[in-house]
C-alpha cells in the first residue's frame, strides 16, 4: 500500500534531517572548547580577575544555511500537500494558505478544488481558529529566508558551577550561574576580583560548564528566539497538519 502524502513526508523527514546536521555542527563546535575559565590581571587595577574567555565565535555563515532548509522543507512539505489534494490539471499551481485573519470581506483561505471535507480542514487550522500561530510563524520564516539569511547568533551562555578556591587547599568559594555574551571574542570579567600576591592566589576550579543556546539574531522576527526548539516546533506543526489531512483520508 502507498504511503499517503508520501511527497509532503519526505520533506519532513529532511527538515528532521537537517535539525540533526545543525545539532552535529554545534555539538562539534562546543568539543573545540571555544569558552574557559580563567585568571586574569587587570592592569589598571592591579587585580586578578576571574574571566571568561571566547575563544571562537560560532560559524553562522555554516549554519544559517542548515536553519533556512528545516524552514523551507517544513514549509513546502505543506505545499505538497496542497498539490496532493487538488485535481491532477491543478497540480503545480496549489499552494497551502496560513493566514493571521480572513479576508476584509470575512472570508476563510480556500484551496481551489479541493473537496469540502479538506475545504473545512484547511479554514480550521487556521492560526486565527486555533489561536496557536507556530503555523504562520512557519510562513513568516520562509519569506524571511528567501530574502536574508536567516543569522543565528551565540545567545548570553550561562557558566553553572561556578566557584574559586584560594591556594593551596582552601574550601571553594561558589559563585551564583555568571553570564556571558557568547557573541563578542575576548576576555569577559565574571565578577570576582582580588590582590596578587604570592600568599593571596585564587583559581577556579574545575567543575564549572557553560550552558550554551543558540538564538535568532536582530535583524529576525524571531529575535532572541532560541532556534533548536523552535525548528521542532514548527517542523512538529506542519507533519501534524499532514496526519490530520491523513486522518481524514481514512
Amino acid at each position: 500500500m502507498p504511503i499517503m502524502f508520501a511527497g509532503p513526508r519526505t520533506k519532513i523527514e529532511r527538515a528532521n534531517t537537517h535539525i540533526k546536521e545543525l545539532q552535529r555542527e554545534i555539538s562539534v563546535f562546543l568539543a573545540r572548547n571555544p569558552y574557559h575559565v580563567g585568571c586574569h590581571p587587570d592592569m589598571e587595577s592591579g587585580m586578578d580577575q576571574l574571566c571568561a574567555v571566547v575563544e571562537e565565535l560560532i560559524p553562522e555563515r555554516i549554519w544559517a544555511p542548515i536553519i533556512g532548509d528545516v524552514v523551507h522543507n517544513a514549509r513546502s512539505a505543506l505545499d505538497l500537500l496542497a498539490n496532493d489534494l487538488v485535481p491532477a490539471s491543478r497540480r503545480g499551481e496549489a499552494t497551502f494558505p496560513i493566514w493571521k485573519a480572513r479576508d476584509i470581506n470575512g472570508n476563510a483561505p480556500t484551496i481551489k478544488g479541493v473537496s469540502e471535507v479538506h475545504q473545512n480542514l484547511i479554514a480550521n487550522l487556521q492560526p486565527y481558529v486555533t489561536g496557536d500561530f507556530t503555523l504562520r510563524q512557519l510562513h513568516e520564516l520562509d519569506i524571511e529566508d528567501k530574502h536574508r539569511l536567516l543569522i543565528p547568533v551565540a545567545a548570553v551562555s550561562v557558566v553553572q558551577n561556578l566557584s574559586v578556591r584560594r591556594l593551596p587547599n582552601t574550601e571553594p568559594i561558589p559563585f551564583g550561574p555568571r553570564e556571558l555574551d557568547a557573541s563578542i571574542l575576548g576576555i569577559q570579567n565574571l565578577g570576582f576580583s582580588w590582590h596578587s600576591t604570592s600568599r593571596n592566589r585564587y583559581r577556579p576550579t574545575e567543575d564549572f560548564e557553560f550552558d550554551f543556546k543558540l538564538v535568532f539574531g536582530n535583524a529576525n522576527p524571531f529575535a532572541g528566539v532560541e532556534i533548536l526548539p523552535k525548528l521542532h516546533s514548527l517542523v512538529d506543526a506542519a507533519s501534524k497538519v499532514i496526519d490530520d489531512f491523513d486522518a481524514q483520508a481514512i
